[in-house]
């Protein structure tokens, strides 16, 4: 093996002292097959050797201004490779310490800056202004006010948070645990149905249900009437009336009486109206009907609960 590449490279070398003479287009088109018409001269056989020595001198060049571009401190101009890996190696070589460098020097200059921001954001103890101490941290805009009002009806702001759920105030704003608190409130207190009874019955609460109202009115009395000869009348009163919020989870189902509105007196006949009966919801609620309207004295009495 020869162990200068760059001196075989540098320029042919085959047939430097003798001549050289070009292959004609036929013979270069037909190559060896133009032997058996006209046998080539030794001139042109130098011509190939030549070539290729040129071709390889070729490569050899881009090789080295490859390893110059990459790294020119790296391998020197005179290369001393002893064969082609060698030099492609160095070229390896050469991109891998470049690329490392590169490497060193990003993270050089991330620890410098890193290094500055610091070194500002450290100085916030002795800055008073809160616009520079965000300026000094890097903040953009939020350091373009030195302060942030306290929000209103009429302007943004800073609010404070609040879980009270029986407050009025306007300038602080209600936390999740206050809307779940006024939501589960709600929840509780939904209407779910509405029951009316015109006449005895038993009531039982839908389900879900946990709270009542009861509205309970008594029955009416009956007014009083008078004969032909003594015309007029006297009004039965009204029935009581009570109301009630019960806990219905106490409860399956309760009795509900509906009272019978008193008896008027007949036409054209002196007597008094009946009573009215009495409503109830189970023994939670009672409310008694009214008196009957009475000739005697033209009057009735109210029933009571």
């Amino acid at each position: 093996m020869v162990k200068d590449i760059k001196k075989i490279f540098e320029q042919p070398t085959f047939a430097s002292k003798g001549g050289l003479k070009e292959f004609n287009d036929e013979q270069r088109a037909k190559g060896w097959e133009s032997i058996g018409k006209e046998a080539p001269e030794s001139t042109q056989f130098n011509v190939l050797q030549n070539d290729v020595e040129r071709g390889v001198k070729y490569l050899y060049g881009q090789i080295r201004e490859t390893i110059r571009s990459t790294s020119p401190n790296y391998i020197p101009d005179e290369l001393k490779a002893t064969d082609l890996r060698e030099a492609i190696e160095g070229i390896t070589q050469a991109q891998t310490a470049q690329a490392i460098q590169q490497a060193k020097n990003d993270a050089a200059a991330a620890k410098k800056n890193a290094e500055s921001r610091l070194a500002k954001a450290a100085n916030l103890s002795d800055i008073a202004d809160k616009r520079q101490a965000r300026e000094n941290l890097g903040l953009g805009k939020l350091a373009l006010a030195n302060d942030y009002p306290e929000a209103s009806l009429s302007q943004k702001g800073i609010v404070q948070l609040s879980s009270a759920t029986n407050s009025d105030s306007e300038t602080m704003a209600a936390t999740s645990k206050a809307v779940k608190a006024i939501a589960d409130t709600l929840s509780s207190g939904r209407l779910l149905n509405i029951h009316s009874f015109t006449e005895s019955g038993i009531y039982t609460p839908t389900p879900g249900t946990q709270k009542i109202r009861v509205k309970c009115w008594g029955a009416g009395g009956g007014g009083a009437g008078m004969s032909k000869q003594n015309r007029g009348s006297v009004a039965g009163a009204a029935g009581a009336y009570a109301e009630a919020l019960l806990d219905a989870t106490s409860f399956s189902s309760v009795s509900v009486e509906v009272g019978t509105g008193g008896a008027a007196s007949p036409a054209g006949v002196s007597q008094d109206g009946g009573d009215g009966g009495g409503s109830s919801f189970g023994s939670l609620v009672f409310c008694e009907g009214g008196g009957g309207g009475i000739i005697k004295n033209g009057s009735s009495v109210r029933g009571r609960c």
